[in-house]
């Protein structure tokens, strides 16, 4: 069975930013997820992620300013402010 993720967005600076999630027990560590560069995300491979680490953290998929589905949320804004 897949698991289903969590979509949120949370205002950085003015900015709303795109974060995936999989809630899991409230004492299983966090781990961050931070994509490699401006204009790209990671998020698409959350699942297979959530494969191999899922039992051991909860992860968080951040699309940072400037990439994914935080570009698309703010492309006006974004654009302006670079």
């Amino acid at each position: 069975m897949k698991k289903e993720f969590e979509e949120e967005y949370v205002e950085v600076n003015g900015i709303a930013h795109f974060l995936l999630h999989y809630p899991k027990a409230p004492d299983a560590p966090v781990l961050l997820y931070l994509h490699g560069g401006p204009g790209s995300m990671e998020s698409l491979f959350a699942y297979a992620l959530d494969k191999a680490w899922g039992d051991m953290f909860t992860q968080v998929h951040w699309d940072q300013r400037g990439a994914g589905k935080t570009l698309l949320r703010n492309k006006s804004s974004v654009c302006r402010k670079q």
